[in-house]
């Protein structure tokens, strides 16, 4: 960076345009990952710019974003898919081995001819071990965070899967337009919304990303800030729905005196709420959405 030079000559393997990679320079590594408009993912080694492998054809269509930890190589593509490969040589037993196998009855593995699992075929490294669908346009990114896989689609969704099953733990919802990026720690996703970077906290295995923050912060938000959420949910929720809650809150409270409804009550409101309901006034209310990013609003 500093001489603004090239250190070796341009890598070249791809037929069509390189759209993403990831490296790593740590010596026990050594590694870039390539993915290109040809479909193709190629293996480099840093250090000299050698071809190691190439996962010919690894998607039908271009490859939009890898990512690589010292187990998986995860790629996705404009095809919808999202693909899972072993970075190291898999025996049975191992996660993300591939469930084909029926195990073997306990009086046949502990019978003095030894175990039967150790004649099953060991799995070469970077093999399609999973393949993970579900996003109904092309996706366009995806991060690793031990066994899960965050992935970010032009459906306007973010997924959460368990790679090792391949199925899908959780769907973020409530943008208007496709996702580019995506960032996520076990915690909280990250991901570019309504011009703002917008980052949910709580444990993204349950319900909804959205109630997880309320239960979380709602005790710290000032009484002003909460009356100011639970008006502005009011205001944007389907009659129905409204009415549905007014019911369950006191038999004789009718929809003509919602717009009535004192503080305390409104703020029970937030605790009836379902997650879907919750998200779908996110998506629609531009001012509670804003509301729920600014930390300034639930200081003590």
């Amino acid at each position: 960076m500093n001489t603004r030079r090239l250190l070796r000559a341009p890598l070249k393997g791809h037929e069509g345009s390189v759209l993403c990679l990831q490296f790593d320079a740590d010596p026990e590594e050594d590694l870039i990952v390539s993915g290109s408009s040809d479909s193709n993912v190629i293996l480099w080694r840093f250090s000299t710019g050698e071809i190691i492998q190439r996962l010919t054809k690894a998607h039908s269509e271009s490859v939009l974003n890898v990512k690589f930890d010292k187990r998986i190589l995860v790629t996705c593509s404009k095809d919808k898919s999202i693909k899972i490969f072993n970075r190291r040589p898999l025996k049975y037993g191992d996660l993300g081995y591939p469930n084909g196998v029926n195990p073997v009855p306990i009086r046949i593995r502990d019978n003095r001819y030894g175990n039967p699992t150790d004649d099953l075929p060991i799995i070469a490294p970077y093999t399609m071990i999973g393949r993970l669908d579900g996003h109904g346009a092309a996706v366009n990114a995806v991060q690793i965070h031990g066994n899960e896989v965050v992935s970010a689609s032009g459906d306007r969704n973010i997924k959460v899967w368990d790679w090792a099953k391949q199925v899908c733990t959780r769907t973020v919802v409530g943008h208007t337009k496709g996702i580019a990026c995506v960032q996520y720690d076990g915690r909280r996703i990250k991901w570019p919304a309504f011009g703002l970077t917008a980052t949910w906290s709580g444990p993204c295995r349950r319900g909804s990303v959205t109630p997880a923050w309320l239960e979380r912060n709602l005790p710290y938000l000032p009484v002003s800030a909460k009356t100011q959420l639970a008006m502005a949910l009011l205001d944007h929720l389907p009659t129905s729905v409204v009415a549905q809650i007014a019911e369950r809150l006191h038999p004789r409270l009718y929809i003509n005196f919602i717009q009535y409804l004192p503080p305390e009550v409104c703020l029970k409101i937030l605790g009836y709420l379902d997650p879907v309901s919750l998200l779908g006034v996110a998506q629609s209310c531009r001012e509670w959405y804003s509301l729920a990013l600014d930390r300034k609003l639930w200081e003590k």
